[in-house]
């Protein structure tokens, strides 16, 4: 992973589009990091490895998972049905509120700082109904107009607590082979007009 990701930063050093380097995503690797502290010495000597390559980038040791203190955004990934939805979100802010060890690990712990949510969404829907062997979160979506109603619902819920979340990325953007959860489908077309999202994010998250 070290001689990977070094020769990837010093590839992609002068990209203009990385705003901030990820060397681990939801545990993987560092598996039993809330157990075994070695494995959180393990991510935090990534975070001082990159920043010594590249000190001008932000750097998430992490991804959506097990932080330690030398990190520079808390991230997570959410994902839930709609119905659960407004609790769940709660519950989540609440441990940020009151710096309970999740999303970091022992004895790292929230200090304030942007919270990213960098994963949300997840809603499955085969537009083209061509998909053999199709995934997403929860129930599958059948038709347009629920896919529509469920993003916006999330989307509202997010807005609703814009204090404390500084921003979110939509997971995904178009279709991945048999993950079905685009807002597009894998060649890029739109799962319900988009200027029906627009009409509405442009009265949100100001």
């Amino acid at each position: 992973l070290i001689n990977e990701f070094v020769a990837e930063i010093e590839r992609d050093y002068n990209h203009p589009s990385i705003i901030a380097w990820v060397p681990l995503n939801e545990g993987w690797g560092v598996s039993g990091a809330e157990k075994d502290p070695k494995r959180g010495y393990y991510t935090s000597s990534l975070y001082f490895l990159i920043k010594s390559i590249d000190p001008t980038r932000l750097i998430i040791d992490d991804d959506g998972w097990w932080h330690t203190e030398h990190n520079d955004i808390c991230t997570r990934h959410f994902y839930s049905t709609t119905d659960l939805l407004p609790a769940t979100l709660d519950e989540e802010i609440s441990s940020h509120k009151t710096s309970v060890p999740k999303p970091y690990l022992k004895p790292s712990e929230y200090k304030g700082g942007p919270i990213i949510y960098s994963e949300i969404g997840g809603f499955g829907y085969d537009f083209e109904d061509k998909i053999d062997r199709k995934w997403g979160y929860g129930r599958l979506i059948e038709d347009s107009e629920d896919f529509f109603d469920k993003v916006l619902a999330l989307l509202k819920e997010f807005d609703k607590r814009k204090e404390w979340i500084q921003g979110f990325c939509y997971t995904e953007l178009y279709d991945q082979f048999q993950e079905i959860n685009g807002l597009l489908t894998f060649e890029r077309e739109p799962k319900f007009p988009p200027h029906k999202l627009k009409e509405k994010l442009d009265t949100m998250f100001f």
